[in-house]
């Protein structure tokens, strides 16, 4: 027998090392995705996110808000109960049909002054940032030298300014309406309850916003609409120096 052919084949009992792959040293490393996922984050699209989501929650709660003849607690004779559902104050009389008509045109607005406010807002993100190192009135000293950038600011300060104003006489009117027919038809603490906490709802949303816009007109900054305690981007974006 070629003694050979004894020799490469190796006893049973002894175990061959395999050649080890990159790849082996872990099979779960996700470091790269990491990485890239982190990259995306920073560029801008975090901020996205936030204010995409933030807008969404707090626009909701603002249109459901503007309902006022319809999700304020209210009576309705001749049920056992004594309370409306959405479906009798829809049908209840013409007064209370023409309070709704202006409740949907208080939310048409709404939604018209949100899609200016996030317009607004993805503009600073794109073409501003945030340096914690300076102060929230830096923007003025460096944005002159990028009037492009700085007459967009002024476009979108002002247009969020006008839309507000307008924004106000809609829903002071919706709540003119809104309150006759809600003291036709007083239910008990509950409506007086339901109707402050809707109307502080969107009367915080309004005058938080109303200083927003004065203030950035004013002084030509760019304070955010979402972020809190005011937060403004007082410098421009490093891909845009």
């Amino acid at each position: 027998m070629d003694e050979s052919k004894i020799n490469s084949n190796p006893p049973a009992n002894v175990i061959i090392p395999l050649e080890r792959t990159e790849s082996d040293d872990n099979p779960l490393d996700l470091t790269d995705e990491f990485r890239d996922l982190q990259k995306w984050l920073k560029n801008d699209n975090a901020q996205y996110i936030y204010i995409g989501l933030q807008g969404f929650v707090e626009g909701f709660k603002i249109l459901m808000a503007s309902l006022l003849a319809i999700t304020v607690v209210q009576k309705c004779e001749g049920k056992t109960d004594n309370i409306c559902s959405f479906g009798d104050a829809l049908n209840r009389d013409k007064l209370t049909s023409a309070a709704i008509g202006i409740n949907v045109l208080n939310i048409i607005i709404f939604i018209i002054f949100y899609i200016i406010e996030l317009s607004r807002e993805v503009y600073l993100i794109r073409y501003l940032d945030i340096d914690k190192h300076k102060s929230d009135l830096h923007l003025p000293n460096v944005i002159a030298k990028y009037p492009k950038i700085r007459n967009g600011l002024i476009k979108h300060n002002n247009r969020y300014n006008k839309s507000i104003v307008v924004l106000c006489f809609v829903t002071g009117g919706n709540w003119i309406i809104s309150i006759v027919v809600i003291g036709m038809n007083w239910y008990s603490i509950k409506t007086l309850l339901s109707l402050l906490t809707n109307m502080l709802l969107i009367t915080t949303k309004i005058m938080n916003a109303r200083t927003i816009s004065k203030e950035s007109l004013r002084k030509n900054i760019a304070i955010s609409a979402f972020m809190k305690e005011f937060t403004s981007f007082n410098t421009i974006d490093a891909d845009y120096r």
